[in-house]
């Protein structure tokens, strides 16, 4: 049996446990991370528990401690269930007594009958399927008809910047396979299918072209000057192909000349998919929508979003508007970066939820003029949430920000962690010039020696 077949194997076990707490009648609490990803798990689990007739209810949170979980299991739920996260909770868990489930993929050395995590087969959990695919393998076996949900799983891994392979490419493949979704190499700019191409230059922060996005003017003008003269509301979809691959080729090259990262130029263009029965037409639509929803904590309409509730598309093209608005402000906070021998970090208080976001941006679209990983720091009432971004380049040069953060945050007594391109930690309040001092060192051992000045 190979490793994919033992996380099916893994999802029948737990979709077991899952169908006998539904039949028993009680309601099952589920717990999610409050990312595209975990908003995507959260949506599936909770469909998958209502199409069986069950009682479920369902929360989003950036994290849980493990002194959280009596305050969650004070209501005796049958069940409870955490979606791309929790991993870090299994021994808590154990201890309270309480029958769960945890569907993660975030790295993890522990193992448990009632953990479902790609990492404890060998499975890379980064790149080949999200904590949406693993949600969904789960809601597959407990009924075959929520194959019906797989284009929800794929939202997740693309909005965890993964692709088409592994899981991810058999999650795909059952949605081609039922009519849902259909593979495109294409420019995957957001609203190339139905909104004019001003507006998919202008409110494109993924990637994030410099000089372009957030500036209506400048994208006219780039399209004028490349000699893409069009009606005003021409989409990309509506281009000739050799129109098309000129505007291609003209935005890739803007963008390395502006000192955006390879990987960040070549998300441009791509293998894709397009919606056939979705709320959007492209996969980049759907995970800009729930990504919008996110940072401005309306997760109900991201759910409702996901499962196609009537009016729903209207609320979040206005929230997607509102966050750009916010992204493109944010970026002029790029100024008071910092730099440290290994790294960079910025101050982003009051850009709480718009932190991993900003720091992504910084990373990769040219900001910073090299190879360095970015820290975003935003001040709490007794705590200082980190979040760190860098870019694949640096990982295969060594860098792990998930094992960077956990490592620096334990030294003044606080938690990290997360994936080696995004992580994320939560340090003391007054603590935090200790921790980046901590940090810098880390990184620098990881990188040894290669990160650029």
């Amino acid at each position: 049996m190979d490793a994919l077949e033992d996380l099916c194997q893994e999802a029948s076990e737990a979709a077991a446990k899952l169908g006998s707490a539904i039949a028993s009648g009680g309601y099952i609490r589920i717990v999610s991370h409050n990312d595209v990803d975990g908003i995507c798990s959260g949506t599936i689990a909770i469909q998958a528990v209502r199409r069986q007739g069950g009682s479920a209810h369902l929360s989003f949170s950036d994290h849980v401690y493990e002194g959280d979980l009596a305050s969650l299991l004070s209501s005796g739920p049958e069940l409870i269930v955490f979606c791309d996260m929790g991993s870090d909770l299994l021994g808590g868990l154990r201890k309270s007594g309480r029958p769960y489930l945890v569907l993660d993929h975030h790295h993890t050395g522990e193992t448990d009958d009632r953990l479902v995590n790609p990492s404890t087969m060998g499975i890379d959990g980064t790149s080949e399927v999200s904590a949406s695919g693993v949600t969904y393998l789960v809601a597959r076996e407990l009924n075959p008809d929520n194959v019906e949900l797989s284009p929800i799983a794929l939202c997740g891994a693309f909005g965890d910047m993964q692709g088409l392979t592994g899981a991810n490419e058999m999650i795909a493949s059952e949605a081609e396979s039922e009519g849902l979704v259909e593979r495109r190499e294409e420019l995957r700019l957001i609203g190339r299918v139905d909104r004019p191409m001003e507006y998919s230059i202008c409110y494109s922060t993924l990637p994030f072209i410099k000089g372009l996005s957030g500036n209506q003017m400048a994208a006219a003008k780039f399209l004028r000057d490349i000699g893409v003269e069009v009606e005003a509301k021409t989409s990309i979809s509506e281009l000739d192909d050799e129109m098309e691959r000129v505007l291609i080729r003209e935005l890739a090259e803007k963008m390395v000349r502006e000192d955006a990262s390879t990987p960040e130029a070549e998300r441009l263009f791509g293998r894709s998919l397009r919606l056939l029965d979705g709320p959007s037409p492209t996969i980049e639509d759907a995970v800009d929508y729930v990504e919008s929803c996110s940072a401005l904590g309306e997760y109900s309409t991201a759910l409702a979003y996901l499962v196609g509730s009537p009016g729903s598309g209207d609320e979040v093209e206005r929230l997607r508007l509102r966050y750009k608005e916010k992204i493109f402000e944010g970026v002029g906070t790029f100024e008071s970066a910092k730099r440290m021998e290994n790294l960079d970090y910025i101050d982003l208080d009051g850009w709480d939820e718009y932190v991993g976001k900003l720091c992504g941006i910084y990373a990769n679209a040219g900001f910073s003029g090299r190879l360095r990983p970015v820290f975003g720091l935003s001040k709490r009432e007794d705590s200082v949430k980190v979040s760190g971004r860098t870019n694949p380049e640096l990982v295969r040069k060594g860098l792990d920000l998930g094992s960077a953060l956990s490592e620096a945050a334990r030294t003044v007594g606080g938690q990290g962690g997360g994936h080696s391109v995004a992580a994320g930690a939560k340090v003391p309040l007054g603590a935090e010039g200790d921790f980046l001092e901590s940090l810098d060192r880390v990184v620098g051992n990881q990188l040894g020696g290669v990160v650029d000045e």
